[in-house]
């Protein structure tokens, strides 16, 4: 009755779990072991999986009660509300019975990691800002679009790199390398903090660029935003 489940996974209960499927097993292993142990077998097999059923369901009824257990349901509500705030998320009713800590605890687990935009438009020049931890490789590929395609693209700890020009400050954007099209890559933290991914279209003064990006932690989840530079 299990043989699908090296193809189907954990969704083989949809074949061979059915009463109707009953008299191909008396018909398959009836004349071997007779019809009465063959049936028996086959409802005892029903009843058992249909008690599993009910334990897992009581579970994830019951799992917006602990901390110890998140539904599916939470999972995506954490994963589509990234921008809210420990604070703001404990509030809603779908994660009653949660703490700050229980919330920061999950959205670690989940990958779910989210930047601060710092747009600079006189400067035509955004930067992405991420919390990293030491050793953490974030995940990112950059596509961009308009003009010939290309985008100033660089990495800075903590702040971005300026300098000082009369009575403004003028980012500097001459260590960053010209990204064409489309570029995958890893970066890893070397020390906890702050991490600033820094897109220039400063040498364009004519074409705006449409870039779009997107990021991921290690097994974590996949999150996007689209920058006009």
């Amino acid at each position: 009755m299990d043989e699908p489940s090296g193809v189907a996974g954990a969704s083989h209960r949809r074949f061979r779990h059915g009463l109707e499927d009953l008299p191909t097993a008396i018909q398959t292993f009836g004349e071997k072991y007779g019809a009465e142990t063959v049936e028996n077998i086959f409802l005892d097999h029903l009843k058992a999986d249909s008690e599993e059923e009910r334990k897992n369901k009581e579970i994830v009824e019951d799992s917006s009660l602990s901390p110890k257990f998140w539904t599916k349901e939470q999972d995506k509500y954490l994963i589509d509300n990234r921008n809210l705030s420990n604070e703001e998320l404990e509030e809603r009713p779908l994660l009653r019975g949660k703490t700050k800590s229980d919330i920061s605890k999950r959205r670690k687990y989940l990958g779910i990691i989210q930047p601060r935009v710092q747009r600079y438009k006189h400067e035509r020049l955004v930067g992405l800002f991420f919390r990293l931890e030491k050793g953490q490789k974030l995940y990112m590929h950059i596509k961009v679009k308009g003009g010939n395609n290309d985008i100033k693209f660089g990495v800075t700890e903590g702040k971005m790199r300026s300098r000082r020009l009369g009575e403004r400050t003028v980012h500097d954007d001459s260590y960053m390398p010209m990204i064409v099209g489309e570029k995958d890559l890893v970066y890893t933290a070397r020390l906890t903090g702050s991490y600033s991914f820094n897109f220039s279209n400063k040498f364009s003064w004519k074409t705006s660029k449409l870039v779009e990006v997107t990021w991921h932690l290690e097994n974590g989840s996949t999150f996007g935003q689209f920058l006009a530079i």
